[in-house]
């Protein structure tokens, strides 16, 4: 079954503005990528952990305690606040394990690190993760629990991708768009035809290869279009009806086998690990995979 975004548009943003609320009552942000990682992990949502991982990294997760959470009872590298967490998003995920699944203590020590926001937060946390999770399963988008690994994987996220031939490659994020376009019918169909400034956040483990980049400076940029259709092979371009339909490599249709973004974009600001640019038409939350110079004479290349 495909993605249930592409089903039923519209249905997943809901389910992205919770989380994003849950993420903005002043739970530290680690705690919160560890309860998903730690959800993820329990329910046996392969890809949903691959991709847990990877945003735990992006906002400065150790790779000592990702290894460390699948046993955090048994673990020292866990603060009481995160343990209580956990412990919470254990319960409230195993819920058949127990007449009694989140017992009166657990709450106790919950309510002693975090207000009442924060506590409503955690619990819409646990539950959206858990969502997204049998979603991942349902539709065959991460083998499920005890099953063996589907011959492809999740067509729709960065991550583990199988080619053709079987054979195994490897694309990781470097950074996600911060955009106020959420759906794709409110995106111009490119850069250049008013899209808004927006703010890029990148990994800490690219921070480096920001260095000599500059305001005022012209790149390329290469995002994953996660939302787009990877079994479109043939489009009407720009979405109009009253073009012929067209192979999509002779075309910019985000709709195609591997939905890679190119983007020429211009350099507004930079602070720290953000940077803004005017020109990008990429929806919130699209991962970054890579940033290109554009390329001047032969000469001064």
């Amino acid at each position: 079954m495909k993605n249930p975004e592409v089903v039923l548009p519209g249905a997943m943003q809901p389910i992205q503005d919770l989380l994003r609320l849950a993420s903005a009552t002043g739970v530290p942000e680690l705690t919160l990528r560890l309860l998903q990682l730690r959800v993820s992990q329990i329910n046996g949502c392969g890809d949903s952990v691959e991709t847990g991982m990877a945003a735990a990294r992006m906002v400065g997760e150790t790779q000592e305690r990702l290894t460390a959470l699948a046993l955090w009872q048994a673990a020292p590298h866990f603060a009481e606040a995160e343990r209580v967490v956990l412990e919470l998003a254990e319960c409230a995920t195993r819920l058949a394990d127990s007449a009694d699944p989140i017992p009166d203590d657990v709450w106790r020590r919950a309510a002693w690190h975090y207000n009442e926001k924060q506590l409503a937060a955690i619990v819409l946390m646990i539950a959206a993760t858990n969502l997204c999770n049998r979603l991942d399963v349902a539709t065959r988008r991460s083998p499920a629990p005890g099953a063996a690994s589907l011959s492809r994987t999740d067509p729709d996220r960065v991550g583990r991708v199988t080619g053709i031939y079987g054979e195994h490659y490897e694309l990781r994020p470097i950074g996600r768009v911060e955009s106020p376009l959420r759906e794709r019918a409110e995106a111009p169909r490119q850069g250049d035809e008013g899209a808004p400034d927006v703010w890029i956040a990148f990994a800490p483990e690219v921070r480096d290869a920001l260095s000599d980049l500059a305001v005022g400076q012209e790149v390329l940029l290469l995002t994953w279009l996660d939302r787009a259709e990877r079994d479109s092979l043939k489009v009407h371009p720009r979405g109009e009806d009253s073009r012929p339909d067209t192979g999509v490599f002779s075309t910019r249709s985000p709709d195609r086998p591997n939905p890679i973004g190119l983007h020429r974009v211009e350099i507004l600001a930079m602070d720290g690990l953000r940077v803004r640019v005017r020109n990008l038409e990429a929806l919130d939350g699209t991962p970054v995979v890579d940033v290109k110079p554009l390329l001047g004479d032969v000469a001064d290349r």
